[in-house]
């Protein structure tokens, strides 16, 4: 019997499958790693180019609003590029309003439609009515003192003019700057949020003759001559116009929310209360949306101007909203609605001239006093050639002779005008301001109210 021998053969079979396993191990990994990271490559490509068909939706929106007369189809799949489309987005309307717009763009590439993207954007066209206090020119003469508030956005294409410290809580711009007084030191303004100097004027409209047409509309109404009109708190108006037969009528507010007041051949503006002139007389609570136009002045009466004898028409204060407050707290500005109201209530008064707070005056006696010492005036103001004015400082008519008690003008919209004009002196006669911006104003207005010249819609927010 042979002694048996040890032998190293086959030893090293187990070593070679454990390297084999290591190396097999790692080439699944690599391959693994690799096809992981060509998927995520392709996924990031397919999400950058879905992001960047949502934006394509938005912009492509953008340049519709832009386009006058063309329209977007909203829940609509539209491909891009034309004739060779790649991508593809999705518009939906989120709110749509008169001066403010926002859609959600939803995009994807046509090769992996289940990768989307979404975008929410809005849009604003530039208005009159975003801003409390609005005039294409500031006299030097005319300052804001120390006892007035501005409560939202002012702006003049001039220069704001300051005496004492008025304060100013919403954010002012200007075109040339401040004035001061007598020195920046004691004429100081206070800007609770903001000043800025642009470098461009905002341009007014040369006139209010746009509403007219929407006066003469059938769903309008259109009246020649001094007209004056009662609001009611029913929802309807009462209007006196001694050229109509009958001359006094209780009427609906019209469909398409516009009154326009004309003039007569024979009107003589030195006689505001001329039965000619294009003149409108307004006060009372609306119940509703309306702009009423004037081809000269409108007059914001403390009395009901329907009355012909001032000391038989009812107090009113001014013109309030019936369903819609407007609060002001701590210089925080809310708007309260009456649940279930049929719409909200908003008012424009456009005045080719001026639009003025009637203290002096009725008519059946142009001599009376016919001021209140505490008045109220809810509405969206333009006096598109002449100023937003307490009447006692219309030309012609010598302050002397109108001493407005010394009380406080509430203002709950915005004021447009051409010249800024006075409602009190510093210190003395005539009314302290107190003017809030109905915050509502910023991305809605008035019907048909009048934009700027040239105006344009614009991106202002965007969420990814």
């Amino acid at each position: 019997m042979k002694p048996r021998r040890n032998s190293n053969a086959g030893s090293a079979l187990p070593a070679v499958l454990l390297v084999m396993a290591i190396v097999m191990t790692l080439v699944t990994a690599v391959v693994s790693l690799s096809s992981t990271q060509t998927k995520e490559e392709i996924f990031f490509e397919d999400d950058t180019s879905a992001f960047h068909a949502a934006e394509a939706g938005a912009n492509k929106y953008l340049w519709f609003l832009n386009k006058e007369g063309s329209t977007i189809d909203m829940d609509t799949v539209i491909t891009y590029p034309e004739g060779n489309p790649t991508a593809a987005y999705q518009l939906k309307s989120i709110t749509d309003n008169a001066n403010t717009k926002t859609i959600r763009s939803t995009g994807w590439k046509l090769s992996d439609p289940d990768v989307k993207q979404t975008v929410e954007v809005t849009f604003q066209k530039r208005s009159f009515t975003q801003y409390i206090y609005f005039s294409d020119e500031d006299p030097d003469s005319i300052f804001w003192s120390s006892d007035d508030n501005c409560y939202g956005p002012y702006h003049t294409n001039t220069s704001l003019s300051s005496s004492g410290h008025p304060n100013f809580w919403g954010k002012v711009t200007t075109v040339q700057g401040i004035k001061y007084q007598t020195n920046s030191s004691t004429d100081s303004p206070v800007f609770h949020a903001g000043y800025e100097k642009l470098t461009s004027k905002i341009e007014m409209p040369a006139n209010n003759s746009e509403l007219m047409g929407y006066g003469l509309d059938s769903q309008g109404y259109y009246y020649a001559g001094r007209t004056s009109i009662m609001l009611n708190s029913d929802g309807t108006i009462t209007v006196w116009n001694p050229n109509n037969t009958p001359a006094i009528q209780t009427r609906p507010l019209p469909v398409n929310g516009v009154i326009y007041v004309n003039e007569k051949s024979g009107s003589n503006y030195d006689d505001k209360f001329n039965p000619n002139n294009g003149n409108v007389f307004i006060s009372g609570v609306l119940d509703g949306r309306l702009t009423v136009a004037a081809k000269h002045d409108i007059y914001v009466t403390g009395y009901n101007p329907t009355v012909l004898n001032k000391n038989s028409a009812g107090i009113t204060n001014g013109i309030t909203y019936k369903d819609t407050q407007i609060n002001l707290n701590d210089s925080v500005i809310t708007v309260n609605e009456t649940a279930g109201q049929a719409e909200s209530d908003m008012l424009g008064l456009v005045a080719d001239a001026n639009v003025a707070v009637l203290t002096q005056g009725w008519f059946n006696d142009k001599n009376v006093d016919s001021s209140r010492p505490n008045m109220n005036i809810y509405a969206a103001i333009m006096a598109i050639n002449n100023s937003f004015i307490n009447s006692m400082f219309i030309p012609g008519n010598p302050p002397s002779a109108y001493p407005t008690p010394g009380g406080t003008l509430t203002v709950r919209g915005a004021i447009i005008q051409n010249k800024r004009g006075a409602v009190g002196y510093v210190g003395g006669t005539g009314y302290k301001k107190n003017y809030a911006h109905d915050i509502r104003m910023m991305y809605d207005s008035p019907p048909h109210f009048l934009k700027p010249d040239g105006s344009g819609w614009e991106i202002t927010e965007w969420n990814d």
